[in-house]
């Protein structure tokens, strides 16, 4: 969708950036032996979510400690497609 629509915007406005992690990578452990059958999607599945999908978070289930949220919110890049909501 986003090789044909480079433009959309997709927000997932119900949390979930807490699963973004272990999302994108089961996606790319599952995508990566199917590239070569899908050349509309030259990508890994991760590349086509930073700029495209973003996710509102109002409480992070994540780690308790203040000072390591953040570098777990950099986790795979996903720092920037979160808003607060």
């Amino acid at each position: 969708v986003f090789e044909r629509l480079p433009s959309l915007k997709f927000v997932w406005a119900d949390g979930a950036a807490d699963l973004l992690t272990p999302f994108m990578w089961r996606m790319d452990c599952f995508g990566r032996p199917h590239l070569e059958q899908t050349p509309w999607a030259p990508k890994m599945p991760s590349d086509y979510l930073p700029g495209h999908v973003f996710f509102v978070q109002g409480s992070l289930d994540g780690p308790g400690d203040v000072d390591f949220a953040g570098e777990w919110a950099g986790f795979t890049g996903k720092d920037d497609m979160v808003m607060y909501g």
